[in-house]
């Protein structure tokens, strides 16, 4: 009935409104904001799934996966992942298969599970149909190649990453891509190469107030200034991002970042 259709048109742009929340909660600066969005994604899910919006009820999964892993909750986030997979392969949507597929390599990475991650990226770049999730997906295999301590291949991703996030306007993974190729270039022994990226990077993270991103960049300068033997200062950007990653909760950076406080005067 018309009726009937009036309410599922209804619930499918309350529900793509809730799930553009949750991609917004990713990148804010606020731990309420991103505990918020789990609530929003389930609210979300139920109503796209009631009006048999499969495509975004599946990306508003993916939001809330990244979201996951944000807050270090992997095995939460890898469940999300194979839902979002499971959307895509069931309504044969490839964008899906591409994003549920880099968020599950985004966690694998994270969980040091390097090579899995390296292969799913490597099998997404066959499925994702268009330049945006290629872009998406490539950047991840860098992402996954930099964790594993694999520069030499990180790095020419990673800047085509930056080149593509830029030309897309997307600006807090801009910020974010151009930190992790700052990363890279660092570990290949390119110091001054690096800290021109991760100055362009600092920049973009703090003018869209991405926390996640500006902790990255903090603690990449505390690397940077580690490589240069200033150890003082490497502990004050590295206690700098301990601080910006605590206010988000993000456990995971947490633990790594007093981690390499705590081996900073070693040797």
């Amino acid at each position: 009935s018309i009726q009937e259709a009036d309410k599922a048109e209804a619930n499918g742009a309350k529900g793509r409104a809730l799930g553009v929340l949750v991609l917004h909660a990713h990148f804010f600066d606020s731990y309420e904001a991103l505990e918020a969005s789990k609530n929003y994604a389930d609210q979300s899910a139920k109503l796209l799934e009631s009006s048999g919006e499969i495509f975004w009820q599946g990306m508003t999964e993916f939001y809330v996966g990244m979201v996951y892993v944000v807050l270090g909750d992997f095995v939460t986030a890898d469940k999300v992942a194979d839902a979002v997979l499971e959307i895509g392969h069931r309504s044969d949507e490839k964008r899906l298969q591409a994003y549920g597929g880099f968020l599950k390599a985004w966690v694998r990475s994270s969980q040091c599970r390097h090579n899995q991650a390296i292969d799913l990226c490597s099998r997404m770049l066959e499925v994702a149909p268009d330049p945006t999730s290629t872009a998406y997906v490539s950047g991840f295999l860098g992402y996954a190649y930099l964790e594993s301590g694999q520069f030499n291949l990180a790095t020419p991703l990673l800047k085509k990453a930056t080149d593509d996030f830029a030309l897309f306007q997307f600006k807090p993974f801009e910020g974010w891509f151009r930190v992790l190729l700052a990363e890279s270039l660092l570990g290949i022994g390119r110091t001054k190469d690096a800290s021109r990226a991760l100055n362009a990077g600092l920049k973009i993270a703090q003018e869209v107030h991405y926390a996640y991103g500006l902790g990255w960049a903090k603690r990449c300068l505390g690397r940077i200034e580690h490589a240069l033997g200033n150890f003082e200062d490497a502990e004050q950007y590295l206690r700098s991002a301990a601080e910006i990653f605590t206010s988000i909760r993000a456990r995971h950076e947490i633990d790594r970042t007093f981690n390499e406080i705590s081996s900073l005067y070693e040797n």
